[in-house]
């Protein structure tokens, strides 16, 4: 009899079994930043080319500020850049644009550089689990001295 009762707790463990699978979250909270492997990162429309080229021609173009006389007595060191956080939100529009990395000699280059970001036009924004999420972007953008 015992052996019969084992048998038939083995059998009955064999046919139920409790099913696991991975259920997708479809309740995303899209007002976080959403970073890591699984979010795939905000991209400038057009690539990367097209973010130099945007830089190229917005940073301390003719029409807007330029540097200021103090800042121009200060060389700039070889490598000068900033380093620019920005958050891509869910529409590809940018915001909260802030210095990570700043250039002390230069700040009418610190303003340009948040300037610039803020202006640029709308970005393909990060995906997770295909629904558009808010993301950070570290911009690093370099200056030269002329």
């Amino acid at each position: 009899m015992k052996i019969i009762n084992a048998l038939y707790i083995f059998g009955i463990s064999l046919v139920y079994q409790p099913a696991y699978c991975q259920v997708l979250d479809t309740s995303i909270d899209t007002s976080i930043i959403w970073f890591g492997s699984d979010v795939s990162d905000p991209e400038f429309i057009g690539g990367f080319n097209a973010l130099n080229s945007y830089l190229s021609v917005n940073l301390f173009s003719q029409k807007r500020n330029e540097i200021d006389e103090k800042d121009k007595l200060n060389p700039l060191p070889k490598e000068a850049r900033v380093i620019v956080r920005f958050t891509v939100e869910t529409d590809g529009t940018v915001s909260d644009a802030i210095l990570i990395s700043k250039l002390p000699q230069c700040e009418s280059c610190n303003r340009e550089a948040i300037r610039v970001v803020m202006t640029m036009p709308k970005w393909k924004p990060a995906f997770y689990q295909g629904i558009a999420v808010r993301a950070y972007y570290y911009l690093p953008i370099k200056f030269e001295q002329n």
